[in-house]
């Protein structure tokens, strides 16, 4: 077959009956048509006239209990969309000049977790202007209220779009109306919850707007996912000006306060200026898997909403940064780039979907932010648990993908772990020098004590230094003769130098230290128990807010336990917890859960207490409350009875 041509002048269906459709270049007839679901959630449509694409038309629709959540399936939309929907409209005049009148009304409304119990209107269209009035019912009253005017083109085959430039004319009244309805196409908000309240003019045309008017929300409250919090007590007003532009002032909660004043310049409406003000104390401002931060300051949002610009300054009061989570959130693909789009150009279902889903307000934003952390914020990863204060320039082009800090952090106390040993960081930091991604440059002294078999005391020291994600450690100790780092390994593992090793557990100190998980007795429980430690730290003191928590192995674990070596090592587990009472007072607790295992004595469950107090930015007071020898690690062996003791320590840091 290689061509086949069909001519239609018009088309009948005969549906049953006497109705039918006759279709012609001139219009459509439609003649008595009636569908009907009988029963309860039944549904009845008639259809019955003519309507033009040439000449004079004359064509009635009623529709009564449409159930939208047909609707909404057969549409397959993504949101759920449910109620009963009635129409009543007559369609007269030409095709170059129709008219319509009608009403529309629906009851138990619902859009996604939004109601509304019921809405009614009456509407007529003629001369390309549409014109009526709606009102809204919830909760027993009133709380929308519209009337007047707007410019439609409804014409089969508009010239301009559906928009002429002619005059607006509409009032809207609400009262509390709910904000989750004004706002459920802002896809950057769930859980919207809040009251408008409030009366404007809407004058202009549709592409330069003139409103003159003031919106009050009240009891206002929102999740933002993208920052993982909830705002609550949001408390806003807005003052709608002639020239386009909206006053916008509001304070809203969050553990602090924050506060939000300036100006939006509406023109256009799809991509409004932004020039506003948001000042923050103590505002828990983030709390997501890779950064949680409460914040103190103000930053100034500017440009286009679809081109955002933050910049300012802000003191981080307390927060943690999961480096390794920051890191892949950094770089994690954006289904929102191009080339991604075009990868999935073929998926035609997919893309319509992907830029359906995209905020161009976060999609786009770049930031050039000034950060000052204070004490109790903290880097946590796998490998490191340390409190840091200090100052970094943060940018960020979301666009580009492209994340850079300059700046550096002094360390004030954590651990880092070595071999599964935690090692207490004692000075030193991290700088971040400006290259893309999260990759600072360390710094870091960290000592670990521990006792040899010959009951000698030895202080391990670790030098971390390289990157975070390509560390270099070196050991060193505090003894009076030359150890080799070798034999600090095997210190660190087995608890004896390397010539008191079997041949094989020589060859694994040799070897790679993460081997040594396969090791036998002690040495096994002590880097099990240090990697798990470490990071079941980091994430309990996440998730139940705590500024510090650190398990480790005691100082003292016998090398030669055998079978035995994991209830020695569990025995001398220490478990410490720290917390900010106040900005410069820290306490911490130390106990050992286990500490009474083999010996009956629960007392030696509680290791002692620790509170510092640093008045001065180089003045530190250490009051403790700890066994008698606690700081001598000759006589801290397990089962040794000691008093508890109180004493302190006032010093003062400085450096060259």
């Amino acid at each position: 077959l290689d061509e086949l041509t069909l001519r239609f002048d018009s088309v009948r269906w005969n549906l049953g009956g006497p109705a039918s459709v006759l279709w012609s270049p001139q219009g459509t007839e439609v003649r008595d048509f009636r569908l009907i679901r009988p029963g309860v959630g039944g549904m009845r449509i008639r259809a019955d006239g003519y309507l033009p694409l040439r000449g004079d038309g004359d064509f009635e629709l009623e529709v009564e209990g449409l159930q939208l959540d047909r609707v909404a399936r057969f549409t397959q939309m993504d949101d759920p969309l449910e109620g009963l929907l009635h129409l009543r409209m007559r369609v007269g005049g030409t095709a170059e000049s129709p008219s319509m009148v009608g009403t529309l009304s629906g009851e138990s409304l619902r859009f996604r977790e939004y109601t509304l119990a019921g809405l009614d209107s009456e509407f007529e269209y003629r001369d390309q202007r549409l014109t009526g009035e709606a009102w809204a019912l919830e909760g027993g009253r009133q709380v929308l209220a519209v009337e007047g005017s707007f410019p439609a083109d409804l014409r089969v085959r508009p010239e301009s779009g559906r928009l002429p430039e002619a005059p607006v004319d509409l009032t809207v009244a609400v009262d509390s109306f709910p904000a989750a309805l004004a706002l459920v196409t802002v896809r950057a908000l769930e859980e919207v919850d809040g009251a408008l309240s409030g009366q404007f003019q809407l004058g202009g045309t549709p592409a330069q707007l003139a409103p003159v008017g003031a919106l009050h929300l009240g009891d206002g409250s929102t999740f933002v996912p993208g920052l993982g919090v909830r705002f609550q007590e949001v408390d806003a007003a807005f003052a709608l000006n002639p020239d386009g532009t909206v006053q916008v002032e509001g304070t809203f909660q969050s553990q602090g306060t924050g506060r939000v004043n300036g100006t939006v310049f509406l023109h256009p409406l799809t991509d409004p200026t932004l020039d506003l003000t948001l000042s923050a104390t103590e505002l828990l401002a983030v709390a997501r898997r890779d950064v949680e931060a409460r914040v103190t300051g103000q930053v100034e949002i500017t440009q286009r909403y679809r081109l955002p610009r933050v910049e300012g300054s802000l003191r981080v009061d307390g927060g943690v940064l999961m480096v390794e989570e920051f890191a892949r959130s950094a770089e994690v693909v954006d289904l929102s780039d191009p080339s991604f789009l075009n990868v999935m150009q073929e998926a035609g279902s997919l893309r319509p979907m992907v830029e359906a889903t995209q905020n161009p307000f976060l999609q786009n934003l770049r930031l050039d932010v000034e950060l000052s952390m204070s004490r109790g914020s903290w880097l946590r990863g796998k490998d490191m648990n340390v409190e840091m204060n200090g100052d970094l320039q943060v940018f960020w082009d979301r666009t580009e993908r492209d994340l850079a800090m300059v700046g550096e952090l002094e360390a004030i106390r954590g651990f880092y772990p070595v071999l599964g040993r935690q090692f207490q960081v004692q000075e030193g930091g991290v700088s971040f020098i400006g290259t893309a991604g999260v990759n600072p440059n360390l710094d870091l002294e960290a000592l670990h004590r521990l006792r040899t078999p010959e009951d000698e005391d030895l202080e391990v020291t670790a030098t971390v230094e390289g990157t975070l994600l390509s560390p270099r450690i070196s050991l060193s100790s505090n003894a009076n003769y030359a150890i080799a780092e070798s034999d600090l390994v095997s210190y660190l593992i087995f608890g004896r130098p390397t010539y008191a090793l079997a041949s094989g557990q020589n060859n694994l100190v040799q070897g790679a230290a993460g081997s040594l998980l396969g090791a036998a007795g002690g040495a096994t429980a002590n880097l099990a128990l240090g990697t798990m430690g470490s990071q079941l730290g980091s994430v309990v003191a996440r998730d139940f807010g705590l500024d510090y928590l650190a398990i480790s192995q005691g100082d003292y674990i016998d090398p030669f336990a055998g079978a035995f070596g994991w209830g020695s090592t569990l025995a001398a587990t220490q478990v410490e917890i720290g917390q900010y009472l106040t900005e410069d007072l820290f306490a911490a607790l130390i106990w050992r859960p286990l500490g009474d295992l083999g010996s009956g004595n629960k007392a030696n469950r509680f290791a002692g207490l620790r509170l510092e107090w640093r008045p001065l930015d180089f003045w530190t007071l250490e009051g403790f409350y700890e066994d008698q020898l606690a700081r001598s690690p000759l006589f801290r062996s397990i089962g040794f009875q000691q008093p508890k003791i109180l004493g302190f320590f006032f010093w003062r840091e400085w450096g060259y």
